[in-house]
């Protein structure tokens, strides 16, 4: 399914500059490739090999454990804690500036991840740990197994490591585990859909808790980060001399990919993607010096949302698609006031369609959006025909549509 939004005008016409990366590395200094990127409130955080950075108005400073490769970097319940180079697991309550150790017992892991008020971690030992507390107690899984990435949403865990993935739907109670061709690199779940990433063979989809995988983005090859702005897949990809890395988007999970990589000084190999505040970031860990730093551009530009509207509504109107009956595709067309009879939060506005049992297919709109007139096209060639329903959410404001899809 895919999807172009554009923004309707009246009286003028606008051309925008091409959207691309742009570099910002002002006071990382030489020794700036980055393991990890994460946010605390409004800060902006990477670990990098030789220590952790907090980035203010673009600047950069260390905040820490310099000379020491981060292996990984969240923020939980606004503590943040570091994956640091022999030193365990680390965490600062003061957004960096001071740092103490935690109890974990291993000097080194392989990766930390958060969902649910949950720490996730992996080490070179074996197995995984979970804490519940902050990091001061760690129940351990899988311990007979070398674990390299572990993500979890919800009940479910997926856990990959040397050729061989395991997926829980219960939290670790039991497990399907699958042998693979190779180690794995990263690991992501998004609702039913569960996405590794393969040392160099690409990434593998699973919506059966891993009881069935499929192949997809062979030619991408390493996949080390991921980051979804609804259910638009963001991907960042590892390079090699014969190989290129950069960023991918897929909008039909794995089926088709789109290149992002304008902007970038060549292509690194990115080992981190982060959304705040309506601009993605790349932290990119191996390249020449040109490369080796943090980038950003804004999302809207990656997702085409063009804001060009001279005449802003008066209310909240979601339209008829057009043409309806349609075959394969069909615009719908919604606005978004400025001071309406509802309020909307930061202008943040979701539309998405489902099918007749109420089963989400696309999700076409979730983003902050300015006030105006705009107009999707959904493309529904990989959908069956039938009767669809189209959703519109602004704050307290909701209204659905009905569609019907004919081949």
């Amino acid at each position: 399914m895919k999807k172009y939004l554009f923004l309707l005008f009246i009286f003028s016409l606008s051309c925008r500059v091409p959207a691309q990366w742009v570099q910002i590395s002002n006071g990382m200094g030489i020794e700036r490739g980055v393991t990890s990127l994460a946010h605390n409130g409004n800060y902006l955080f990477a670990g990098t090999v030789s220590g952790v950075y907090r980035n203010v108005n673009d600047i950069w400073s260390r905040v820490g454990f310099a000379n020491k490769e981060i292996h990984g970097l969240v923020a939980l319940g606004g503590i943040i804690f570091a994956g640091v180079e022999d030193s365990g697991i680390c965490v600062s309550s003061n957004n960096g500036t001071n740092w103490s150790k935690t109890p974990f017992m291993y000097p080194t892991v392989n990766c930390l991840y958060v969902d649910g008020g949950k720490l996730y971690t992996a080490t070179n030992q074996g197995g995984f740990y979970v804490s519940s507390d902050y990091g001061n107690n760690w129940n351990a899984f899988l311990t007979n197994e070398y674990i390299f990435s572990v993500t979890a949403e919800g009940s479910v865990i997926c856990a990959g490591g040397f050729y061989r993935v395991s997926v829980s739907s219960n939290n670790g109670i039991s497990w399907n585990s699958t042998d693979l061709t190779g180690d794995v690199a990263s690991a992501k779940i998004k609702g039913s859909y569960i996405f590794i990433g393969l040392y160099g063979n690409g990434l593998l989809v699973s919506t059966n808790f891993g009881l069935q995988w499929q192949s997809y983005a062979a030619d991408i090859s390493t996949i080390l980060s991921y980051a979804f702005s609804g259910n638009n897949l963001l991907v960042g990809k590892s390079n090699n001399p014969s190989i290129a890395g950069g960023v991918y988007l897929t909008t039909n999970y794995g089926y088709n990919w789109i290149n992002l990589n304008q902007g970038f000084n060549g292509l690194p190999a990115v080992s981190s993607l982060l959304i705040l505040n309506d601009y993605i970031y790349a932290g990119a860990i191996t390249g020449n010096s040109n490369y080796l730093a943090v980038w950003k551009r804004p999302l809207s530009e990656i997702l085409e949302v063009n804001n060009l509207q001279t005449t802003i509504p008066l209310e909240f109107e979601l339209h008829q698609n057009f043409p309806n009956p349609f075959n394969p595709s069909t615009n719908i067309k919604f606005s978004i006031p400025e001071n309406g009879k509802v309020k909307t939060e930061n202008n943040f506005v979701v539309l998405k369609v489902y099918n007749l049992l109420g089963r989400e297919v696309a999700t076409l709109v979730n983003e902050h959006l300015e006030p105006g007139t705009y107009s999707v096209t959904f493309d529904g060639s990989e959908l069956s025909s039938g009767v669809y329903y189209y959703k519109l959410t602004a704050g307290s404001y909701s209204e659905t549509r009905k569609m019907v899809l004919i081949k």
